[in-house]
């Protein structure tokens, strides 16, 4: 065996070389193209947020895929907010709360629309009455 020189062991380890340098350069293309892909997917604002467009539709009912539609459109760009504590009381305080600091964030562009007016809040109070005992 005759001893190796510098130059030959250089020489050896080149392919090994250019195969990590390859196989970097693909990844980096890899990367690339992901990254493209999200700035592209997330330049376009399509996304769907309506979780009524996952329901089939029915062609033997179309008046049932009408009034689904227009529920949907309806509730498009609406933000229903939940205030619950264990006392009716509290509840109602942090309602007024909620309200307040709603009416003073002018950067948040939301206004409160109040879809549930009297009657309609007794009775859906009346509603679960029964409900709320039990839990």
């Amino acid at each position: 065996m005759t001893p190796s020189s510098p130059a030959d062991d250089a020489h050896q380890d080149r392919p090994a070389s250019t195969l990590w340098r390859a196989a970097a350069l693909v990844w980096l293309l890899v990367v690339l193209a992901v990254a493209g892909h999200q700035w592209y997917f997330w330049s376009q604002g399509r996304i769907d947020t309506d979780v009524l467009a996952l329901l089939p539709l029915d062609e033997q009912a179309p008046d049932v895929s009408l009034a689904t539609r227009q529920l949907s459109e309806q509730l498009q760009r609406q933000i229903v907010v939940l205030l619950g504590t264990s006392q009716w009381e509290q509840t109602r305080a942090a309602a007024q709360t909620f309200r307040a600091a709603l009416k003073t964030q002018t950067a948040a562009r939301l206004k409160e629309e109040a879809i549930a007016q009297g009657s309609s809040m007794q009775s859906a109070l009346n509603f679960y009455q029964p409900w709320r005992a039990g839990c």
